[in-house]
């Protein structure tokens, strides 16, 4: 037993602290990691839950919580605006929201009623069951032409079938006015997922579909597709995201094939073998995190086994991560320690120091 991961008292077992983190009403879904002001901070929501709640990760200790203008906090991506973090969110009720991280003040409420892409909305909210009949269902932030922005996809749910509807038009929004800038038709399927990061000092957007397993490029500045897209997937697409490599960006993907690959963004192809682990179920979640010099790719399967991966060599960098019922994942450093975060069902997140755990 030892202090926590910067001497405040988290206490470890088999080189693992746990957390209580007490506050959700329901399970946490989402997580994201971001410093803010020297902390190492996660902030967690999820579908249902009417809360979003921040985590100092080094301290163990929560850090704050609000309650988001949507009626819970699905979506949840961080980025930054006039040089400082922020974290934004979104979800049932069609609002997104930016705030400041350390103290969860509300920077930015941002209405996507008129989404591109929904036609008679006023029309089509009165036979929907939530507020503004809009679900945010992604989002991604980014910076275009000099201004930082937030790319977010929406979908509806008809309160008398509880058919989803998706659509697959990117909204692209100011992140400080929240006037619209732009949009992308997507071309997808089903719920589309968003990521982003510069190719070439051009700032781009990833998208995937669970619905189907391609992934596409979009060059945001023009708006127009990137080469004929990151094939190789075969299943629908569940979780994206996006790491460097060698100053090369590399996007990742995790999907219902129980799968998780790596592509080079500059040339478009695989980057090795599919990676896959001793649970052959869906992934769930991905995050990405250096250890030792060493990009760690993290993928949660099953809600019971976080894998952990070398991102250069595609091999395990440790063995898997075993905990019962989590419903989130988050990587960071905390303490100059890199760190897995895992969010549980029963409202606990459990910290786990990726470097006593990694192969030599």
């Amino acid at each position: 037993m030892t202090d926590g991961l910067d001497g405040h008292g988290a206490a470890w077992v088999a080189a693992r602290p746990v957390i209580t983190f007490p506050g959700h009403e329901e399970e946490a879904t989402t997580a994201v990691a971001v410093t803010a002001d020297g902390r190492a901070l996660v902030v967690t929501g999820g579908f249902g839950e009417t809360t979003v709640r921040i985590w100092d990760v080094g301290a163990g200790e929560p850090a704050g919580w609000w309650r988001p203008g949507s009626d819970d906090a699905w979506a949840i991506t961080t980025g930054v605006l006039d040089g400082r973090p922020v974290v934004v969110t979104g979800g049932y009720g069609g609002v997104i929201e930016v705030r400041d991280p350390a103290g969860g003040r509300l920077i930015r409420a941002i209405e996507v009623k008129g989404h591109p892409g929904i036609t008679d909305i006023d029309d089509l909210a009165e036979d929907l069951w939530y507020p503004g009949g809009i679900h945010v269902n992604a989002l991604a932030t980014a910076v275009l032409d000099g201004q930082p922005v937030v790319i977010f996809t929406v979908h509806t749910d008809d309160s008398g079938t509880g058919v989803c509807q998706d659509f697959p038009v990117a909204g692209i929004h100011d992140l400080a006015t929240g006037r619209q800038t732009g949009e992308i038709a997507t071309g997808h399927s089903g719920a589309v997922h968003l990521a982003t990061t510069v190719l070439d000092g051009r700032p781009v957007l990833i998208t995937a579909s669970s619905a189907d397993p391609a992934v596409r490029v979009w060059d945001l500045t023009t708006g127009g597709r990137l080469g004929a897209g990151l094939t190789g997937n075969t299943a629908g697409v569940t979780v994206v995201t996006t790491a460097l490599l060698d100053d090369g960006p590399v996007v990742v993907t995790g999907g219902y094939d129980g799968t998780v690959r790596r592509w080079d963004l500059r040339t478009g192809l695989p980057l090795g073998k599919p990676l896959t682990g001793r649970s052959p179920r869906w992934v769930q979640d991905l995050a990405v995190v250096e250890a030792h010099g060493r990009p760690i790719v993290a993928a949660l399967m099953d809600e019971n086994t976080v894998h952990l991966w070398d991102l250069t060599t595609g091999e395990p960098a440790a063995d898997p991560i075993t905990a019962s019922g989590v419903g989130a994942l988050a990587a960071t450093t905390a303490g100059g320690r890199p760190v897995a975060v895992t969010v549980m069902a029963d409202t606990t997140v459990q910290v786990w120091d990726l470097a006593a755990r990694l192969r030599a």
